[in-house]
């Protein structure tokens, strides 16, 4: 006797999101350019971050979500110029529950 395939919605969104994110995969990378914030370089002070280009508030233009060693704190540069022509000015911590929200490791 088989058993039933249980499903979340949470299944549902995390499948529908890695769907998206390999559907999305360019074959090949283009060369590197370096981004700007507020016309200077963008720089990390600390850790390694680990870049995201998301259209993350929903306004049809790629922003750059940024993970770091900074307190686990993720990263958010609003673009304000066009998904053709990004353009970041200022940044922000992913906010949840009123508070930035932390991913610390244990």
């Amino acid at each position: 006797m088989q058993r039933p395939v249980s499903v979340t919605l949470l299944h549902l969104a995390l499948l529908l999101a890695v769907t998206t994110m390999v559907a999305a995969q360019p074959e090949e990378l283009g060369p590197p350019v370096r981004v700007k914030v507020g016309g200077k370089d963008l720089h990390i002070k600390d850790g390694h971050p680990v870049p995201l280009v998301v259209d993350w508030d929903h306004d049809g233009k790629n922003d750059l979500l940024l993970g770091q060693f900074d307190r686990g704190r993720p990263r958010f540069d609003r673009n304000l110029g066009t998904k053709q022509a990004p353009r970041f000015d200022a940044h922000t911590y992913v906010r949840g529950g009123g508070r930035a929200v932390s991913v610390e490791s244990a």
